[in-house]
Parts: structure tokens; C-alpha cells; sequence
């Protein structure tokens, strides 16, 4: 059974690099490969909001996001004519994204995942702390930190 790895996305144009990457590190290892996004809803530090925002924007959200993370991986596709075919899931979470992140990894058994070096926004960053420092930090298994630039081997 080939390795499996978890591959953290978020919305940015940096995750659509970090989509090929894995993918090209997936089709040269044989690895099993998965996606997961986790929405911080916009209300979260508010909980008494929560029940102000439409369920069906969340549900468009979701929609849309898989519409989009299908496109990048075709595209990643499209540079491994000859590969096998496989399939990847995609996980949508609602949560803190790096205890999200982790908990999936456990849950699934995964040996490795993957996230990109920074997070989609710098104020949260500079207050709440780093999404992938967190999951370097706090994962039961191995962390590969994805900075853009030169493809590996």
C-alpha cells in the first residue's frame, strides 16, 4: 500500500502551486493523495453570530472551493499524460485549521503532510500565529513545508 499523505490548501494562488507540487512528489513516490481546506467561519470568534449567516453561503462556499481545487488538479494532471489514473479526496472542514488539519491526519492515518510556509493572511498570522508553524508544531507525523521555487528531484 502506497504512503499516504495530506496535503493542507487554502484559497490563495499558492495553493494552486502547492496542488502541483504534491502532485508531482505523489506520482514520482506512488503516494495516496488527499486535500483538505478548513473554513474558519467569519463569525467564529463571535459564536453568537454564527447563526446570523445563511447556511447556503457556506454550502456556495464549499461548492465552489471543490469547483476550483478540481480545476487546479486537472491542470497538475495535464503535465503526467502517460501516469495511472487515481483518485483524491478532498476534505472541506469548518474549524480552527490547524487542529482541523491535524485531527484529519490522525483520523486517516496519513504519514506525511504537506502545507505551504505561509498562511492567506498576514494579520491573522502576526496575531493568532501561523496555521503550518502549528501543524509543524503539534502533528503526529511528519511535516513538509512548502516554499515556492525549485520543483524536487
Amino acid at each position: 500500500m502506497p504512503g499516504k499523505v495530506l496535503v493542507a490548501i487554502g484559497v490563495s494562488d499558492l495553493s494552486k502551486d502547492l496542488v502541483a507540487y504534491s502532485h508531482k512528489i505523489a506520482h514520482e513516490m506512488d503516494l495516496q493523495l488527499d486535500f483538505i481546506h478548513v473554513l474558519e467561519h467569519p463569525s467564529a470568534p463571535w459564536k453568537g453570530y454564527k447563526n446570523w449567516i445563511p447556511e447556503d453561503v457556506l454550502k456556495d462556499a464549499i461548492k465552489a472551493y471543490k469547483f476550483t481545487v478540481k480545476k487546479w488538479l486537472e491542470d497538475a494532471e495535464t503535465k503526467y499524460p502517460g501516469a495511472p489514473e487515481h483518485e483524491h479526496q478532498l476534505f472541506v472542514e469548518e474549524g480552527n485549521p490547524a487542529d482541523e488539519v491535524i485531527k484529519k491526519s490522525k483520523e486517516g492515518k496519513y504519514s506525511l503532510i504537506i502545507a505551504g510556509y505561509r498562511d492567506d493572511s498576514p494579520i491573522k498570522q502576526m496575531f493568532v500565529g501561523s496555521t503550518t508553524t502549528n501543524i509543524a508544531r503539534y502533528a503526529s507525523c511528519s511535516v513538509l513545508i512548502y516554499r515556492p521555487g525549485e520543483m524536487p528531484l
